[in-house]
């Protein structure tokens, strides 16, 4: 009898733990969650980060830039590489890489020691993206994508709102750097969600398995500038450079936002920042499920509404001040939280339906490669806008003129989903 090879033993095994497309998303989900949350611990972390060292509203905006920049620079290079070897590998290698960042962030005494971190922290993160959205792909039928997606998505509001819910708390009762370093070993430990999971064995290999390494990734970079050639991208990726934009900068100033403008504590403000990304969580969902159903070919008229309802978010959301009653503020948080988080599944849905099924992690990394771009743009011409106005009201009536800007571009699309090239 032939002896079974490690990695039939292994997709035994996690077949036994594994059973069915909805296990295999829940895992996902649970590795998105614990990459975002140290991911986006920085936008939680800020107004201590902020007082320690004295910094500007721009020089917050530039050093979660670094963040970003790390992100941006490796996404499209994790993504491919997450084609080639598999998402197994690159999440596994992604998670040991965040651990350990996160770790040296809070060993870090200089700003620059935390814009280095910081900035390495991003590159680890880049596999996160496309490896979860590969293991989606991998499981779940065409049909099912937006809801499986934007399930999964999620897990970047839900990390998100745990940090802040949670890292406030430990910073103000210890240390900022101990809440770093608390993410870093969440990060090590959940590398034994991965030692069970195996892609179904029905997805077939990569087609240039057959090559070298380095070989199977030159062609695979090929193969997708060839694909972004002969498809008409341009308004997609506009969108999600908008999008982005808006998303990123809300998050990187929110709390800042609610301390400074509005005057709440930061556990306050942290608990309404988890409200904000709960929200998201809830619209991603919801999103997905109408992208699949009411929207299976007209993804883009979505992402229109969203547009719209977002930028009529943030001028209620800029309306607030310090005499706003509470309940008030949570409100226009939130509804800013759904609409403006809550994009993120469709529009990598709509990616997917563009550049096809062979180039799964690609095609999310190319998607989010632009959605980043705004995000590193963004928040330092924010923060810099608050400095010179010393107020967030032209800050805010930007992005909501983003937001505003992305459901207009939403309607372009229109032709390359429903006449593919």
């Amino acid at each position: 009898m032939p002896e079974k090879s490690p990695e039939a033993s292994s997709y035994q095994f996690g077949k036994r733990l594994l059973k069915g497309q909805w296990s295999a998303l829940g895992l996902m989900l649970t590795v998105q969650i614990i990459g975002s949350l140290a991911f986006l611990a920085i936008t939680a972390l800020t107004p201590f980060i902020r007082s320690e060292f004295g910094l500007s509203s721009s020089a917050v905006g530039l050093l979660i830039v670094t963040l970003y920049l790390g992100y941006f620079l490796t996404l499209i290079p994790g993504g491919v590489l997450t084609d080639v070897f598999g998402e197994r590998l690159m999440l596994s290698i992604g998670l040991i890489l965040i651990g350990l960042f996160s770790i040296a962030i809070g060993l870090g005494t200089d700003v620059w020691i935390l814009a280095i971190g910081l900035f390495a922290l991003g590159c680890g993160y880049s596999v996160i993206p496309p490896g979860t959205n590969k293991g989606v792909y991998d499981w779940f039928p065409p049909e099912q994508l937006g809801t499986g997606l934007g399930i999964k998505q999620t897990g970047v509001m839900i990390g998100g709102g745990i940090g802040a819910a949670l890292l406030p708390v430990v910073a103000t009762d210890t240390d900022w750097r101990v809440a770093f370093a608390a993410v870093g070993g969440c990060s090590l430990l959940s590398l034994v969600l991965l030692a069970v999971y195996s892609p179904p064995p029905d997805i077939g290999t990569n087609q240039h398995a057959d090559k070298s390494a380095v070989g199977a990734f030159q062609s695979q970079i090929q193969d997708l500038i060839g694909v972004y050639n002969t498809t008409r991208l341009s308004p997609l990726l506009i969108v999600g450079f908008l999008f982005g934009a808006s998303q990123f900068t809300l998050m990187a100033y929110a709390v800042l936002y609610l301390t400074e403008h509005i005057s709440l504590r930061p556990t306050t403000a942290g608990l309404l920042y988890t409200g904000m990304q709960l929200a998201g969580v809830g619209s991603r969902i919801l999103f997905g499920y109408l992208a699949d159903d009411w929207f299976p070919r007209s993804k883009h008229r979505l992402l229109f509404l969203i547009g719209i309802g977002g930028a009529g978010a943030y001028l209620a959301l800029l309306s607030a001040s310090p005499s706003t009653p509470l309940p008030f503020v949570a409100v226009a948080v939130v509804l800013i939280g759904g609409l403006a988080l809550g994009y993120n599944g469709v529009y990598l849905a709509m990616a997917n339906e563009l550049v096809g099924a062979n180039h799964t992690g690609a095609s999310t990394s190319i998607a989010i490669t632009a959605v980043m771009l705004g995000a590193i743009i963004t928040p330092p011409v924010f923060g810099l806008i608050v400095d010179i106005t010393a107020s967030y009201t032209i800050s805010l009536g930007v992005l909501a003129a983003v937001m505003l800007l992305a459901g207009v571009f939403s309607t372009r699309i229109e032709a390359d989903i429903e006449q593919p090239t």
